[in-house]
């Protein structure tokens, strides 16, 4: 991920946190923009092994969480900052615990020095656990059901001794079994990791999640990617693209309304 699209992503991470209006939440954003938590990958190897893996990862839950798990929001009444603050901030965790090696790898019969993450975790306290800590220590106070459902968020796979209470946390707490839920999904069906693997080829789908969550996906084959105007076949540009008049131009649709397209090249192909 290059600079550009984590800056935005961190953007909208951030306007997500602030919309809680969560006592103490400034102090915490100022915490994560100080950390690595931007630049920093979800994992080592399994999901997200890339600069921003981290940021992409927490706003793929929120999205499965917020849309794709709708109708049990809606039967646990479960409130919008309580989605908000545990999705994005169930796995900050992670910030300041991953470090870049060299190892050498043969490539193409060549042996050559890549970079790979490990883990150095400076402060072993857990991992939902030393989400909710981390949270609190900040000054944000969670309810009871919000540390909850961040501290037990892994599930069964977080073993050890904890096969028994994690059943008890999901029977007296089911919203912590949707955003391990959440997780889940995001983690096994939306994100691939660095070696950029479809997951679902080899049972023929490919492209399955185009989206960030299945609700997106499925929206998204629908959605329209052409217009046709004067004759000519434009490709869409982006609602919020700066028209420049060289790249994206406007054109009238069939209705009269101005549209943003990419202007085309000479080949007739999109910019």
């Amino acid at each position: 991920m290059n600079e550009e699209d984590i800056d935005k992503r961190w953007h909208e991470y951030v306007d997500l946190l602030l919309k809680t209006r969560r006592e103490g939440i400034e102090g915490l954003i100022e915490w994560l923009d100080n950390s690595d938590f931007k630049t920093a990958p979800a994992s080592t190897r399994y999901h997200l092994n890339c600069k921003g893996g981290l940021l992409e990862h927490s706003l793929n839950v929120y999205y499965c969480f917020s849309k794709d798990l709708k109708p049990y929001i809606d039967l646990l009444q479960i409130p919008e900052d309580t989605i908000i603050l545990t999705s994005l901030l169930h796995d900050i965790c992670k910030a300041n615990t991953y470090i870049t090696e060299m190892r050498n790898v043969k490539r193409d019969n060549e042996w050559v020095q890549e970079p790979f993450y490990k883990t150095d975790d400076l402060l072993p306290y857990g991992h939902g656990e030393k989400s909710v800590l981390i949270i609190q220590n900040r000054g944000v106070k969670l309810s009871a059901i919000e540390s909850m459902m961040i501290r037990w968020h892994m599930g069964f796979s977080d073993r050890m001794p904890y096969d028994v209470l994690t059943s008890n946390a999901f029977e007296k707490y089911p919203q912590s079994l949707l955003l391990h839920t959440a997780d889940v999904m995001a983690t096994y069906f939306v994100e691939g990791n660095s070696e950029g693997m479809d997951k679902y080829s080899q049972c023929g789908f490919n492209d399955l999640f185009l989206g960030r969550c299945a609700t997106d996906s499925i929206k998204k084959p629908k959605e329209q990617k052409e217009i046709v105007a004067d004759g000519f076949k434009y490709e869409l540009a982006p609602v919020d693209a700066v028209v420049d008049n060289i790249n994206i131009i406007i054109v009238n649709d069939y209705k009269g309304q101005p549209i943003k397209v990419y202007a085309p090249h000479k080949d007739g192909l999109p910019f």
